[in-house]
């Protein structure tokens, strides 16, 4: 019938399923084989990676190994096309999961093929191509310049933004009716849907921006000498029937299998979840935590992840090392500090650091070389916000609430405390607190002529829509607001910390889970970390978990009298994390010290004033 009517694009999709659902490989392919040939007369990419892919399955079933890598490289070479071609980020990440499956068929094929050193590169390569595609495209971008090139920020987008803005400052006021809330809301996803939508024509404008900002990939060769000497990569990829971990060295590269994805997500969930009771029930010098869990639950986890994780490779690790960790998948959330071996956690033998890909910490060494930063005397060593996030009541007398969850925004005694200890350890500094901690004072500081810009804060971070994560600031006065052109919510949002102009060292952010966000596959985790690494930060120093202000001000000060001392940024959080283990008193168990953590560039040593 199909035929018939002409509809090619049905017909291609049921020829794709026919070989699917074939009685041998050699009618598979005859099937997959017309899908293909569809789909390229019509232009259906999506549906091409696909066709090429499955035939590629079909030839590695007849033993065919050149044909099929031959094939999952052509659908590879789609998908990036593809990808390139789509306009908004936002949409990128949602192709990216059933994109990844040709990458998972040819590291797969590769690997069980050949177990040599050229292999094992080129498989490791695969695994780049497919990690954290957009925010390597973004340090790209922002390394080269290109996106000024091409425009920059436009009139349209300020004004959705400001619109966006002021729905979030009404939002706040927790005297809010229901149904004004609710409008609110619909209000605001109208408008992000526009910004969506705008966003997307104009990178169809610019197909040639897009095609400088997302390459296809760089030369392994060249991602291996990124790291340095006393450096060593635990990187990560999870597939769905088999995983891997690459480790790397000096130039040296090995393979090791490990489990499916879903075996090992499952045993990081359990460890999650426990380290999130301790982390809110306080553990204490008892041994349990308000949860009724003994502390040794916690260690068995951790050494049975240890032994899933890095056991396989773990003779290959030498005391001393640093280790660059790259995870994938449910990994982008796990404290690797806190895996068990011996007795001992990894973080007493080793400094540790995330990279969202190998090729993200490249353009990040590359920014960091290539960067115009001004004398270390004419510098600020450190701009500190503290802000407790509240300031009395609201308009009308009520609370400020979040938008979004009508919950009410806690005070947080200890901010401008904190970020006033952390100021004056410096010689060069300042700090923002109380009514000064407001979105338009922060937007008024030199920030681009700080080395370290540290921010307590209370943050929300929403795991599903990364526009809708921000750092709370302190709000504004009504002198202030009527002064304000236009009005500032007292957020600072993610695409608003995305445009900040930052020249930062480090980027530290005193705030629970400010390390988490929304978590794609393919990609990692899309959050508050990201969008300061694209502003301008060489890493980022953000927790996992909840951790109480007046923890987190203590560590503070230990990890900057560390940095002080002429450590890198990984030995100066390693070391803080080994004095945390010695404080016996209440709250101060591992869930808390072990859930900070450095992502992006960690192995930098800061050159302060004197």
């Amino acid at each position: 019938i199909l035929p018939e009517r002409g509809i090619d694009h049905v017909r291609a999709r049921t020829l794709l399923l026919l070989g699917r659902t074939a009685g041998s490989a050699g009618e598979a392919i005859r099937y997959t084989g017309e899908a293909l040939s569809l789909a390229g007369m019509n232009g259906l990419r999506e549906l091409a990676w696909k066709c090429l892919s499955d035939l590629g399955e079909y030839n590695r079933t007849n033993r065919n190994m050149d044909e099929a890598k031959l094939l999952q490289e052509r659908a590879i070479l789609e998908v990036e096309s593809l990808h390139r071609g789509v306009g908004s980020d936002e949409l990128r990440r949602h192709m990216l999961r059933p994109a990844l499956t040709p990458f998972d068929r040819i590291i797969s094929l590769i690997v069980d093929t050949s177990r040599d050193t050229n292999a094992v590169r080129e498989a490791f390569g695969y695994t780049e191509r497919s990690k954290a595609r957009i925010l390597a495209g973004l340090l790209r971008e922002a390394l080269s310049r290109i996106g000024r090139e091409y425009g920059g920020s436009f009139a349209w987008r300020k004004d959705l933004v400001s619109q966006l803005s002021h729905i979030q400052s009404r939002l706040q006021d927790g005297s809010l009716v229901n149904d004004e809330r609710q409008r609110l809301c619909k209000d605001m996803a109208r408008i992000e849907r526009e910004l969506t939508r705008r966003e997307i024509l104009h990178s169809e404008e610019q197909r040639d921006y897009s095609a400088a900002v997302y390459p296809s990939h760089e030369k392994v060769a060249d991602l291996l000498a990124t790291l340095k000497p006393s450096e060593r990569l635990i990187s990560y990829y999870l597939g769905d029937k088999r995983s891997y971990l690459f480790t790397a060295r000096c130039g040296t590269i090995e393979v090791f299998h490990l489990p499916e994805r879903a075996a090992i997500e499952r045993k990081a969930c359990v460890f999650l979840r426990m380290l999130r009771q301790f982390a809110g029930g306080r553990e204490g010098v008892s041994g349990k935590n308000g949860a009724g869990l003994p502390r040794e639950v916690l260690d068995r986890a951790s050494e049975e992840l240890y032994d899933l994780l890095i056991g396989p490779a773990g003779d290959r690790l030498r005391p001393g090392e640093t280790l660059v960790i790259v995870p994938d998948g449910l990994l982008n959330r796990l404290p690797f500090t806190l895996l068990r071996n011996d007795g001992a956690c990894l973080i007493e033998r080793h400094e540790i650091f995330y990279a969202p890909s190998l090729r993200s910490l490249y353009y990040l060494r590359k920014r960091t070389n290539a960067s115009t930063r001004a004398g270390v005397g004419e510098r600020i060593d450190v701009i500190a916000v503290g802000s407790s996030g509240v300031s009395g009541t609201g308009r009308r007398g009520t609370r400020r609430v979040y938008p979004f969850t009508d919950i009410p925004i806690e005070p947080l005694p200890r901010a401008a405390s904190e970020a006033r200890a952390v100021a004056g350890m410096f010689g060069r500094s300042t700090h923002m607190t109380g009514t000064g901690a407001s979105e338009s004072s922060f937007r008024g500081h030199p920030l681009d002529g700080a080395r370290i810009l540290h921010i307590a804060a209370h943050s929300y971070i929403d795991n599903e829509d990364v526009r809708r994560s921000f750092i709370v600031l302190s709000p504004e006065t009504e002198t202030a607001r009527e002064r304000s052109v236009p009005r500032e919510d007292g957020l600072l949002q993610w695409h608003e910390i995305v445009g900040l102009e930052l020249d930062a060292n480090l980027v530290t952010l005193s705030a629970c889970r400010a390390a988490g966000g929304v978590l794609t596959y393919g990609e990692g985790i899309t959050g508050l970390t990201q969008a300061f690494l694209y502003a301008g930060g060489d890493c980022v120093l953000a927790s996992f978990v909840d951790v109480p202000d007046g923890f987190a001000g203590r560590f503070m000060i230990a990890f900057y009298r560390h940095l002080k001392d002429g450590k890198t940024a990984s030995a100066a959080l390693r070391a803080a994390q080994l004095d945390a283990m010695g404080w016996n008193d209440i709250a101060h168990g591992p869930s808390l010290w072990g859930s900070f953590a450095l992502i992006g560039d960690g192995n930098i040593t800061i050159p302060f004033s004197e």
